[in-house]
């Protein structure tokens, strides 16, 4: 009889646990359970644990982009930088054989020679058009008035002086023929200059020439008076340095200091 009272009296005990727990599962809005052990898979917590996988997924997307974007950026700043780079680079490589070319023109055309007061430099080629050199040592060049002359050397460059056409005579000179066109050779060994036996103004229309391969006379930029001027003329026996007007056509061959 004892035994059915506590089976009883425990019996109740548990029914009335069941009820306060139902009732506090109700309060707090907590699904109802046969159980007291928590659920384990619950709609919200499965939502929940969505979302947040949902948003830790969108950053991840968002920081992938922006690592994509930077790297982008790097990408483009590096080709960016390459390409000035070799646009640099080409327009070095570029510019450089032109001046080695220039440089190399110039020393062609150069050449030392002693006059009676200091040392200038000869024009190895004759001028063709005002502020441009023949485009070889053998050609001719172009045909200048005394007045056109006197501005035609390139800049750096002019017309030899009366004194300074004496002096290169004074140093020697021979008759000669270089590739087959003919010129008398100033001075000696390596101060040299060759000048081409390009012909002497002849009647007829301004730029009639005669004489070519036999004689030539060169323009100076000393005047004789209101008139006349200076010139170097020369042809297989002799050169000298003489007076004449200043009409007709003649070649020019520049120097520099």
């Amino acid at each position: 009889m004892k035994k059915i009272t506590v089976i009883l009296i425990a019996l109740i005990s548990f029914g009335v646990k069941l009820n306060a727990q139902t009732n506090l599962e109700r309060i707090l809005g907590r699904p109802q359970s046969s159980s007291f052990s928590e659920p384990t898979n619950r709609p919200h917590d499965n939502r929940r644990a969505v979302e947040e996988r949902s948003w830790d997924e969108e950053l991840r997307r968002i920081e992938a982009r922006s690592e994509v974007s930077e790297q982008r950026v790097q990408t483009q700043q590096q080709i960016q930088s390459q390409i000035q780079q070799q646009g640099q680079s080409q327009i070095q490589q570029q510019g450089q054989p032109q001046i080695q070319q220039q440089i190399q023109s110039q020393t062609q055309q150069q050449v030392e020679l002693p006059t009676q007061n200091n040392r200038i430099v000869w024009a190895s080629y004759n001028l063709s058009s005002s502020g441009s050199f023949a485009a070889n040592m053998e050609d001719y060049g172009g045909l200048f008035s005394w007045s056109a002359a006197q501005v035609a050397c390139p800049q750096g460059w002019r017309l030899p002086t009366q004194q300074e056409f004496e002096s290169l005579i004074n140093d020697g000179s021979i008759w000669t023929i270089r590739n087959g066109v003919a010129g008398r050779l100033f001075g000696n060994d390596n101060n040299a200059v060759f000048l081409l036996a390009a012909g002497t103004p002849a009647s007829g229309p301004f730029g009639t020439i005669d004489n070519v391969g036999e004689s030539a006379s060169y323009w100076s930029s000393t005047p004789d008076g209101n008139y006349g001027t200076w010139l170097l003329v020369f042809n297989s026996s002799n050169a000298h340095v003489s007076r004449n007007t200043r009409g007709g056509a003649r070649h020019v061959r520049c120097v520099a200091e």
